[in-house]
């Protein structure tokens, strides 16, 4: 009986603390928390019988139990809000020195039953008894457990000893991350807003909390400040596969998105949720290419965020997503996700969002960058095919960028040097394939990339005619160039040769200009085009290579990365040649 006493008594004082502080309740709090006697009611081993689990869960036990952690909660709830280590409610209802103390009991209070605590915590926790289904499900006390495991975090960066090598507790917290919406399905909880709270609570704690190993997240942590052990947690709960932790959070914050009422001043439950998949895709577990349908499923949130009211923010770190999704494909030559969404119709929502913003603030700031990153590298072909087939080529120029004229006009001499290059029929002359109802597949030349023919035979009879150009296409590569593919090497010496033919007179002019005044002595020069920006750039400078003197090196890079990591050579030619661009061609040496 004394036990549900200071069970049930410890709760009515809470609820009077929290509800109108005196002194008199404080001081009884104290005494409580002190007592060696407040967790008698977790001492009983939790063992679940083989029959009748459901009447167990309902028992008096359990019950005092689910009572107890309930009012350790409400006591761990005003602990640990802010960066100073103090609540809005401490800060307001206690002096300094009174909020410290009732810290340090609570802290004190929670240490003693640490073990017993996550104990019967991992006992009452959903995980263990899914494959029972909802009759045994839905009597557990989830929304009592799922509030006490992440408010436990506050704990963490005082009381870093607690946390260390415990893989219990981040199992519990991740797992609820991760499936808080499926054990609320398989309980038949209805998923109102306070359980869409919780689930926006728990993507708050793993990121301000459980991630860091100072247990706070601060401005300018990097990856070398993460926990690694927690990491790792969260790595085997996924059973080492990042991509399923991927589903699983873009899955929640497709359902959170349903959670239209954003308080000012206030961040959503959504944002709280980006923010974690943000900081986890962009540096804490990046991986190299991302699965189709997770990208879709962003692509599709993003047209939700479009479509509704006041989520310009939201849509900004889901932007910063997508770019980080992109950035980890691309170091490893891979564009597949960012296909993907061009294809899933991913600029036009954008450009929608960015014009209601501006580029005022972050989220414009971030939105803009997004369409400009997108602009930049329809230098590759499969992004510019992308593009086209999304029936998006003409959209940017909607943005409101005060080069937009000049960005649509670099992605539509792209698109129509594609055209002109990579034709849809058999490159043998010949060849009546393309006349049949029923043409057969191209395949292409595996040595230019350029012509593509219906058949071994075709091939054979053009390659007299095809010999000379293959061959040339061929020595375009630099041999240090493994990150860059023959087939957009292939692209890039094409767009680069026609820009070279278009802007030969300034690119001349500068050549003179730079001979003006300069000492005798090597008269070879370097022009170094970058042909991934929107619009292209291009540079001179006095070449260092041991060429002839009066030799012009045309190069073309992509986002100015060094010649020599992703580079092609357009042509090595003469000035000769500038002077006489418009009626001679560029030979490759």
């Amino acid at each position: 009986m004394q036990r549900v006493s200071r069970t049930v008594g410890l709760t009515i004082l809470v609820a009077k603390l929290a509800e109108w502080p005196t002194t008199d309740t404080l001081q009884q709090v104290k005494f409580l928390l002190r007592s060696p006697l407040i967790h008698e009611d977790l001492r009983v081993d939790p063992q679940l019988p083989l029959e009748n689990a459901v009447a167990f869960f309902k028992s008096i036990p359990v019950r005092r139990v689910t009572l107890h952690i309930e009012a350790l909660s409400d006591i761990l709830s005003w602990i640990g809000t802010d960066d100073a280590g103090r609540t809005k409610w401490l800060s307001r209802s206690l002096s300094e020195v009174e909020s410290m103390a009732m810290m340090q009991d609570v802290a004190s209070c929670v240490r003693d039953a640490w073990p017993r605590l996550l104990l019967w915590l991992d006992f009452l926790h959903p995980m263990h008894y899914c494959h029972l289904g909802s009759e045994v499900v839905k009597e557990l006390p989830i929304p009592t457990v799922v509030r006490a495991t992440f408010l436990l975090f506050y704990l963490k960066r005082t009381h870093l000893d607690l946390f260390a090598e415990n893989s219990l507790i981040y199992r519990m917290l991740f797992m609820f991350w991760l499936h808080y919406r499926s054990y609320c399905d398989i309980s038949g909880i209805a998923v109102d807003d306070d359980h869409f709270e919780s689930l926006s609570m728990l993507a708050e704690i793993v990121l301000r909390h459980a991630l860091w190993k100072t247990g706070i997240n601060k401005p300018g942590l990097l990856l070398e400040d993460a926990d690694p052990h927690a990491l790792s947690i969260l790595r085997e709960v996924v059973g080492n596969r990042p991509r399923r932790l991927y589903r699983h959070a873009v899955e929640h914050a497709r359902i959170l998105a349903g959670v239209a009422d954003v308080k000012p001043g206030r961040s959503s439950p959504l944002s709280r949720q980006l923010l974690l998949v943000g900081v986890l895709a962009g540096e804490l577990m990046r991986i190299p290419n991302h699965p189709k349908d997770v990208t879709l499923a962003l692509v599709q949130l993003l047209q939700k965020l479009e479509a509704g009211p006041n989520l310009q923010h939201e849509a900004g770190l889901l932007c910063g997503i997508l770019l980080d999704v992109w950035g980890s494909g691309l170091a490893s030559d891979d564009r597949r996700s960012m296909t993907w969404a061009l294809r899933a119709g991913v600029v036009w929502p954008i450009v929608s969002l960015y014009r209601s913003v501006g580029d005022q603030g972050p989220d414009g700031l971030i939105l803009a960058q997004t369409l400009r990153f997108i602009a930049r590298q329809t230098v590759y072909v499969d992004v510019l095919r992308a593009l086209v087939a999304s029936g998006s080529v003409g959209d940017l120029i909607y943005t409101g960028f005060e080069d937009a004229d000049a960005i649509n006009d670099t992605i539509l001499d792209r698109l129509g040097l594609l055209r002109s290059t990579y034709k849809t029929n058999c490159g043998y002359d010949g060849c009546s394939s393309a006349a049949e109802d029923d043409p057969p597949r191209l395949r292409r030349c595996k040595g230019c990339f350029t012509a593509r023919y219906c058949s071994r035979e075709c091939q054979r009879k053009a390659w007299p005619s095809h010999r000379k150009g293959c061959a040339d296409d061929r020595a375009v590569l630099l041999p240090d160039s493994d990150d860059l593919s023959a087939f957009d090497a292939r692209f890039l010496v094409l767009y680069g040769r026609e820009y070279a033919r278009v802007h030969a007179p300034e690119m001349l002019q500068a050549i003179q200009d730079m001979q003006i005044g300069a000492s005798p002595g090597n008269e070879a020069y370097d022009v170094i085009i970058d042909l991934g920006a929107a619009p292209p750039t291009w540079d001179v400078l006095r070449s260092d290579c041991d060429v002839a003197n009066g030799t012009v090196t045309i190069m073309a890079c992509i986002d100015r990365r060094p010649m020599y990591y992703g580079g092609v050579y357009v042509a090595r030619t003469t000035m000769h040649w500038l002077e006489n661009v418009m009626t001679a061609d560029c030979a490759v040496q």
